[in-house]
């Protein structure tokens, strides 16, 4: 396309114009003489003048031909078909898969992708958990797989690597043949969410295709066990009990038989319970409970199983297992309790979520103590009255080996008798262990500087800080509610095992910084000589000792507003902190854990996956034990052996076990040395066990999200078509190819052209040349 432009002299077309008469009027006024020329050499001068003015007025104006042309951009399109094994769902119209369907459409579509491969670079991909490149000839996609086998979707990571790869190039768009699936392993699990907004920034546009149905088919038959829950730890005799659930698909009224499986010392499994669950609609989640009691200690696997059962789909996810350590012995506790208050609920709450665990709750209800010369009872001789009518439980509840702990919770000392205070010293003597709590009939001011608890006691009880029955509350003996008192670990407690919430120190300490403070504390003045002082408020309060005191243990807390960790959230550290306080004043954590144990994340790896793992190891006071040597080795399933080097995190060995391809159960062996264990026993040995599961990814829960596809399409500003719409969703591309030109224009200028100077050149010659030879020069 040709067009004329001009650029006026000095940008100004009136500064042309005025030029233009000024010189004309020149031209008009300057006439040749009429005595010697000729009136047609007049003529002929006056042309030739103006014909140079028409020249100079044409240069002066500054015409360029300009040509323009639109030439078309290079762009490319991508085309993602999913050959994941979700694909091969029969869930299409007419029972087609939806890898066929898939396929139908691009086939059906081979005149589009002609004419938009002649416009713009067409790549075609096959995608499970990586990218395989596919031929395109004139439309036609070639080399398509018959059926799709990928055995994991990684769609994030796919639409990641196709953007990288097309980076500084012009991307007319991708569309995405798939049925929305993200089912895949780290590292590959980057959300299609994440990799759209990438698209987005970078002006990309998604178009989805989805293929299959978001509820599954209805003759899907498959049963899978979808989850177990059971403590890691119970003791032997003692009730284990597993919970779970089931997804029962295509038995709709039909008895599925529910094995629960136990290892034996030999390693077999045997069968030792079973139930038959029932599911009213297809598709059903059943929850299912087994109960089991384990007659010998150790370290055991367990298994949910249901038998395959006939046209069942997949028989990989008919089972799932885990372990237990199986413990000698048993753990009682004795919570005697004085008023109500709301550490009790809570603290009950977490010890009892401890199967392992026994709580035997006895409150004992005498009544507030009341400010003098109020009408009703006085405390007094409500104390009185209760002596008189004592439950039957409390002549049993000291007597030798009843309970491993006691825990007494803010009960004056008048509520006992001082042979049954004698009777619970000597039981801590012989090795049980106490806790005091925290409170107004606590410690020195419930009376207990008259009793033998005043021996036992880590801090010393004075009898002048008594809190007199029937008087006001005594404000010089505790501190005040008014000030909330965050609980900071000392050295000796960031090595406590009571006070480990978390293994690393430095976590740990932080941890204990973020929970909630407590609302007032009993002031303990002075420590006994030997007592440990184990956490501290921020103004030196002494709120949480312990002590040795003959074969038991004592701890004494100030407090007693634990029970705010739970309402703010903190569930599981406030579980953990009762749990060990129990387990280590019955000097049970080395039976528990083990003085030497393993932990990893989890029991259940998936293959490929690396497998984490810290070794510990304390000292018989509790304390964990840094920097000690260790060395571990790891027995795969077909029985060879594998060295891992452990390294230092934090002062605690840690190991990364990566060999985990092969489906099946591994055991980690550690051997530790440390130079504070006895020279007669001078290591230790702890073992784990963890197993590696053949999980099908694909076909577990083959069912489609559609969804996810339309969001990520709106996303990044492109759209979601069926199937059969395609052909329109390629015509809109190639309309948008053809608006993907870049016009390129041509200046030809005309005014400083040798052809316009020289006519100009030769008109002036000429007519000087005239005027020379009329005689006018």
């Amino acid at each position: 396309m040709f067009r004329l432009s001009f650029y006026p002299l000095f940008g100004s077309y009136w500064v042309v114009f005025g030029l233009s008469l000024v010189i004309g009027i020149l031209l008009l006024s300057i006439k040749p003489s009429g005595e010697r020329v000729p009136r047609h050499g007049q003529m002929c001068l006056m042309v030739l003048r103006f014909i140079a003015f028409f020249l100079l007025l044409f240069g002066m104006f500054r015409p360029t031909l300009i040509y323009t042309q639109s030439l078309p951009l290079a762009s490319t399109l991508h085309i993602l078909l999913d050959q994941s094994e979700s694909m091969s769902r029969p869930d299409e119209l007419g029972g087609n898969t939806r890898f066929q369907i898939a396929k139908d459409a691009l086939l059906q579509n081979v005149p589009q992708l002609k004419r938009l491969q002649s416009q713009a670079e067409i790549k075609v991909f096959a995608f499970d958990a990586s990218l395989t490149p596919l031929e395109i000839h004139d439309g036609l996609v070639s080399n398509i797989p018959e059926i799709p086998q990928g055995k994991e979707t990684a769609l994030g990571a796919v639409l990641e690597a196709v953007r990288q790869n097309s980076s500084g190039k012009r991307v007319l768009g991708t569309i995405l043949l798939s049925d929305g699936t993200q089912r895949t392993r780290p590292p590959r699990d980057l959300l299609p969410q994440d990799a759209a907004a990438r698209y987005r920034d970078a002006g990309i546009s998604l178009y989805s295709i989805p293929l299959g149905q978001a509820t599954g088919t209805p003759d899907v038959q498959d049963i899978a066990v979808n989850d177990i829950q059971a403590n890691d730890r119970v003791f032997v005799k003692n009730e284990f009990l597993i919970g779970g659930s089931l997804r029962i698909a295509g038995y709709k009224n039909k008895p599925v038989p529910v094995q629960l499986l136990f290892e034996d010392e030999s390693g077999t499994m045997q069968r030792v319970a079973e139930i038959e669950a029932r599911s009213r609609d297809d598709g059903q989640i059943i929850p299912f409970r087994f109960s089991y009691i384990p007659p010998k200690s150790g370290y055991f696997k367990y298994t949910v199983f249901v038998p395959p059962q006939e046209k069942e789909l997949i028989e990989t996810n008919n089972q799932q297992s885990s372990f237990v350590r199986v413990i000698d012995g048993g753990l009682t506790v004795l919570f005697i309790q004085g008023e109500r208050n709301l550490e009790q609920g809570p603290l009950m709450q977490s010890l009892n979520a401890s199967a392992d665990i026994r709580v035997d709750y006895r409150p004992i209800r005498v009544g507030k103590i009341r400010v003098s010369g109020a009408k009703g009872e006085s405390f007094q001789s409500r104390l009185e009255r209760f002596t008189r009518e004592r439950p039957s439980w409390v002549n049993d509840a000291f007597k030798a080996g009843e309970y491993h702990v006691y825990i007494l919770d803010d009960l004056d000392a008048k509520a006992f008798k001082p042979e049954e205070l004698q009777a619970l010293a000597d039981r801590v003597r012989e090795g049980a262990g106490l806790i005091m709590l925290g409170g107004f009939h606590a410690f020195a001011a419930g009376g207990y500087a008259e009793t033998p608890l005043a021996d036992i006691s880590p801090v010393e009880l004075r009898q002048v800080d008594r809190q007199p029955l029937d008087a006001p509350i005594r404000q010089d003996i505790h501190w005040s509610s008014g000030m909330p008192i965050p609980i900071l670990l000392t050295p000796e407690g960031r090595r406590h095992y009571v006070l480990r919430l978390v293994m690393n120190p430095e976590k740990n300490a932080e941890l204990w910084t973020r929970l909630p403070p407590l609302l007032g504390a009993n002031r303990f003045d002075k420590l006994k000589p030997g007592a440990i002082l184990l956490a501290a408020g921020p103004e030196n309060q002494k709120l949480l000792v312990s002590q040795l005191f003959g074969l038991g243990r004592v701890l004494a807390f100030a407090g007693d507003s634990t029970y705010r960790w739970r309402y703010a959230g903190f569930v599981e550290e406030h579980k953990r902190f009762w749990r060990q306080v129990v387990l280590w004043l019955a000097k049970m954590e080395s039976v528990m854990e083990g003085d030497c144990w393993i932990t990893t994340d989890q029991v259940r790896f998936l293959p490929a996956e690396t497998v984490k793992f810290h070794v510990f190891l304390q000292s018989s006071d509790g304390n964990t034990l840094r920097n000690f040597t260790a060395t571990a080795t790891v027995t795969k399933p077909d029985g060879n052996q594998e060295q891992v080097v452990l390294v230092d995190e934090d002062g605690t060995p840690t190991g990364s076990f990566r060999s985990t391809d092969m489906a099946g159960d591994y055991t980690i062996l550690v051997e530790v040395s440390h130079e504070s264990l006895p020279p007669d026993s001078p290591t230790r040995l702890a073992t784990a066990r963890f197993m590696v599961y053949d999980q099908n990814l694909e076909l577990d829960s083959p069912v489609a999200y559609p969804q996810l596809l339309r969001n990520i399409s709106e996303l990044t500003g492109g759209r979601s078509a069926a199937p059969e719409q395609l052909g329109s969703l390629l015509d809109e591309l190639i309309k948008k190819s053809d608006e993907l030109v870049e016009k390129h224009e041509t200046k030809q200028s005309l005014f400083d052209s040798w052809g316009l100077l020289l006519s100009f050149a030769v008109i002036l010659c000429l007519e000087w040349f005239l005027r020379k030879l009329w005689g006018i020069v």
